[in-house]
């Protein structure tokens, strides 16, 4: 494993009172997201976003992913950490009437026109892209928390990110809370 993604997982150094974030239960660190998902290495294409939200749907994803350093592997790598199962993606396209075990999530499928438009219909998106957020940590809901300028997840690894995937284009998503 590399020593970023162990880093990630370990990671507690954000005021939760400031931010919202969330301790992992019986661990160390918050619930939060590895630094990269999707390709192992380089990769095309860098989509960053500000932070991920938990919801009543995903929130075992956060559970799940931070059970291990392994299971955190698994989500870093687009696949679905649950046990018994790594052969899912977790970004991928959307299947009408699929039922996915943390609920669908509408805000990928942007990050998934963009891989259909620029490769084949079915593209996987760890084949060309990454996912990260400058905010690594989850809050529960959209846009409940405003964030600080200055992201400790950002200066910490946001360089370590982009030397791991050397992307051609980087893509930002999302929108800061309006205060």
């Amino acid at each position: 494993m590399s020593t970023l993604l162990a880093d990630v997982h370990g990671c507690h150094e954000c005021d939760a009172t400031v931010y919202g974030f969330e301790r992992a239960p019986d661990r160390e660190g918050y619930l939060k997201f590895p630094a990269t998902i999707g390709a192992v290495g380089p990769a095309t294409l860098l989509f960053v976003g500000i932070n991920p939200y938990r919801t009543v749907r995903n929130e075992l994803l956060y559970e799940e992913a931070m059970a291990s350093l392994d299971a955190f592997g698994t989500l870093a790598g687009n696949r679905e950490p649950h046990p018994g199962s790594t052969s899912t993606p977790y970004i991928r396209r959307h299947i009408p009437g699929e039922r996915r075990r943390y609920g669908r999530e509408p805000f990928y499928d942007q990050y998934m026109e963009v891989i259909k438009g620029v490769w084949e219909e079915d593209t996987a998106f760890e084949e060309h892209a990454v996912a990260t957020e400058l905010y690594l940590c989850s809050t529960v809901g959209i846009g409940n928390r405003a964030f600080v300028s200055a992201s400790l997840c950002a200066a910490r690894f946001f360089a370590r990110t982009f030397a791991q995937v050397l992307p051609k284009a980087v893509i930002t998503v999302g929108a800061r809370r309006r205060v």
